[in-house]
């Protein structure tokens, strides 16, 4: 758990994030041993979302920290 769950959404999403991946990474060393082009496209979707998914969950982050600074000031 990279981002605790008490932050509503972003937590939640990392959550599924991880689900997903982890899934699709078991599909791809598990079951698709004999399709190779299926397995391609398997791993660079994981990895695709890995990193679209990570600056996503980035940026929410640092506009949460930036919107609670500008608040106590």
């Amino acid at each position: 758990d990279l981002v605790p769950d008490f932050i509503p959404i972003v937590g939640w999403f990392e959550d599924a994030l991880l689900v997903i991946v982890g899934g699709l990474n078991g599909i791809q060393n598990g079951v698709l041993e004999a399709n190779s082009s299926l397995r391609t496209l398997i791993k660079y979707l994981k990895w695709g979302l890995l990193i679209i998914g990570g600056i996503a969950i980035l940026i929410v982050v640092l506009l949460v920290v930036l919107v609670f600074k500008t608040l106590t000031k």
